[in-house]
Order: structure tokens, then C-alpha cells, then sequence
């Protein structure tokens, strides 16, 4: 009976101490298990880490104030959105692109470039520039934004639907009424329309593209074999300061309009001079 008993416990103690002996191996095997995956997922985690907080570090610091710099980073993001709806003539609208932004700030246009670089890469909502605008602009500086974005948008011609779906977003966003803007693109689109129609009906011996040469010519009051650079730019500046719109803030609906056109004329014109120097 004593020799029974003996053998009993130590059948209990051999069974205790195999099912402790299973539990250490499967504490050891969840413990290497969880290292082998924090050891995975550390480098994703710390890129995703250090992206978020880059993201909200540049945030941060791009909604706090108010300066040349931020406001070129916005209207640069800004139009970088309008021109993904229609990467047609990028090379053109850039360059309009930069013309606004040296007619804004002549001194401190230098950061345009790297304004450019962030916009590849980072994109912003509309929507969210526009109220980062609106916090330090007013009404009119709201419409004179519109307003460059619609006539950056025509560089090519034509606003087309993609284009103009980006430009009602953020219409809505300055909170603008529609109508106003929505005729000045529709006026576009049809110039662009009998330009296009003049063009299929041109004579054969004086195309199309020679005459809208020869007139640019003639409104800049320079010559082809002599075009320089600088001196075009000089010329263009000086006109957008006579032709621009809103420099004219006490002018009639009517006048505001023939403004409008003749500004239209100005790109025109000088992007087809701009051509001619590549």
C-alpha cells in the first residue's frame, strides 16, 4: 500500500513537472515569436512614425503664420492641383506660375523653386490651403487668386472639364459666386474656339502660327532675330502692371471685362514668344 502511494506521487510530480516543462517551451516559443515580429515591423513603424510626424511638424508650421514664403508654398500647392487635372503645356503654365509669383514678391521670389519641389511631392486638399488663405486675405485677394489660377489654366488654350471641376472646388472654397467666374472661362473656351476656327481656315500661304508670331511681334514692338530674353520679360511685366484687372478695383463691370480680354491677349502673346526663345 506504501510502495502504491509512493508510486502515485511521484507519477503526479513526473506529470506536473512535464506540463511546467510544456509551459516554459511555449512561454520561450511566444517570446522568441514576438521578438522575430518586433524585429520585423520595427523599421515599417519607425518610417511610418517618422512620416506622420514629419507631416505634422510641416503642418504645424506652415498653418502658424503668415509670411512671403508660405504664402508662395500655398499658391504654389494650389496651382500644382489645378495642373494635375491637365499636365498639357506644364512647361508654359509653370512659367506663368512663376511670372504671378515674381509680380507678387519681386525680392522674394527665389523660394519659388523649392516651393516646387515640395508640391511634387506633398499635396494638400484644396479645400485646406484655401482656408489657410482665408485667414489672412480678403475678398479680393481671393478673387485675384481665382482669377490667375483660371488664366494659368488657359495657357493651352481651353480650360477643359477636369480643369474647370478643380476650379469650382475651390471657387466654393473662397466662397465666390460661380456666375462670374464661370462666364470668364466659358469667354475663354471661346475664344480658344474661333482662334481654333481662324486657324482651319487660314491661307494656305500665311499659317496660322506665322500670323499669331507676327502679331506677338508687333504688340511687343520687337523683332525676331533680335528677341532677347530679359527685355521680353522687362516688356511683359510692365504690361501685366497696365492690363491687370485688379488694378483697376473702381472699374465698370464693362471695363473689367475688356480688362479681362485684353489680358488674355497679353499670355497669348507672350507665350508664343516664349516658344520662339527655346
Amino acid at each position: 500500500m506504501t510502495w502504491s502511494l509512493l508510486l502515485d506521487i511521484s507519477a503526479m510530480q513526473a506529470q506536473k513537472l512535464a506540463e511546467e516543462e510544456v509551459a516554459r517551451q511555449k512561454l520561450i516559443e511566444a517570446i522568441i515569436g514576438f521578438s522575430i515580429t518586433a524585429i520585423i515591423m520595427s523599421a515599417p513603424t519607425y518610417w511610418m512614425f517618422r512620416y506622420v510626424f514629419s507631416k505634422l511638424r510641416k503642418e504645424f508650421r506652415f498653418k502658424t503664420k503668415f509670411n512671403s514664403y508660405n504664402h508662395i508654398d500655398a499658391l504654389v500647392l494650389l496651382s500644382m492641383n489645378v495642373l494635375r487635372t491637365n499636365p498639357d503645356c506644364f512647361k508654359e503654365k509653370c512659367i506663368y506660375l512663376k511670372e504671378y509669383i515674381v509680380y507678387l514678391y519681386p525680392e522674394n521670389h527665389g523660394s519659388f523653386h523649392e516651393s516646387l519641389k515640395m508640391a511634387y511631392s506633398d499635396v494638400y486638399r484644396s479645400e485646406s490651403i484655401v482656408r489657410w488663405l482665408s485667414r489672412f486675405q480678403q475678398e479680393e485677394q481671393h478673387r485675384d487668386v481665382v482669377r490667375f489660377l483660371i488664366h494659368m489654366a488657359a495657357q493651352d488654350g481651353v480650360i477643359g472639364s477636369r480643369e474647370k471641376g478643380e476650379l469650382v472646388r475651390i471657387i466654393d472654397a473662397f466662397t465666390l459666386v460661380h456666375e462670374e467666374w464661370l462666364v470668364l472661362m466659358e469667354d475663354i473656351n471661346r475664344a480658344f474656339a474661333r482662334r481654333y476656327e481662324y486657324r482651319s481656315k487660314a491661307n494656305d500661304s500665311i499659317s496660322y502660327r506665322d500670323d499669331l508670331e507676327r502679331k506677338a511681334l508687333e504688340y511687343f514692338e520687337m523683332e525676331k532675330d533680335a528677341l532677347d530674353e530679359e527685355k521680353l520679360r522687362l516688356k511683359y511685366r510692365k504690361l501685366v502692371k497696365k492690363y491687370h484687372p485688379d488694378r483697376y478695383p473702381d472699374a465698370s463691370p464693362e471695363e473689367h471685362k475688356e480688362l479681362e480680354v485684353k489680358f488674355q491677349e497679353l499670355q497669348l502673346y507672350y507665350e508664343e514668344l516664349l516658344k520662339l526663345l527655346v
